[in-house]
């Protein structure tokens, strides 16, 4: 596991978003479906776009599990960034929960806004109860360095 990015004595601001995974069964006649490509899996983030505003500041950004979520069997795994102006150093992928020690439930990035840019990032998320399946969510990160 990575050293959080947090102790890094340049980080000034933060900003945390808070994900809820569920399993659910589809059901394409009453129009029950999740949100991944799959279909089977809901995400839930209590941020949909995170935007990084604070000019030229260092900012972690962190995607943390539920404590319920958790308790359902999910985990990150990893995390992968579309990103053409560099502006993150990451994933870090931690265990925080204390409740759940061996757990990874935490993915962070360090950004530098330094350009403003629209970056993707993919979630990849474990469930104990389909482990051969890979399970990947996609939210957006924008930032706007402005005026340094």
């Amino acid at each position: 596991m990575s050293k959080p990015a947090s102790d890094s004595p340049e980080i000034v601001a933060n900003i945390g978003v808070n994900v809820d995974v569920y399993r659910i069964d589809v059901d394409l006649q009453k129009g029950i479906v999740g949100n991944t490509a799959s279909g089977t899996y809901l995400f839930l983030l209590d941020q949909d776009v995170v935007h990084v505003d604070a000019p030229g500041i260092r900012t972690n950004v962190s995607y943390t599990l539920t404590e319920e979520t958790l308790a359902r069997g999910f985990s990150f795994t990893n995390a992968y960034v579309s990103d053409p102006k560099f502006q993150l150093v990451g994933p870090h992928v931690l265990c925080l929960n204390k409740d759940y020690p061996q757990i990874p439930d935490t993915i962070s990035f360090v950004h530098s806004n330094t350009h403003a840019s629209l970056i993707s990032v993919s979630l990849q998320v474990n469930d104990s109860k389909s482990p051969e399946k890979p399970v990947a969510y996609d939210p957006q990160m924008t930032n706007s360095p402005g005026e340094v």
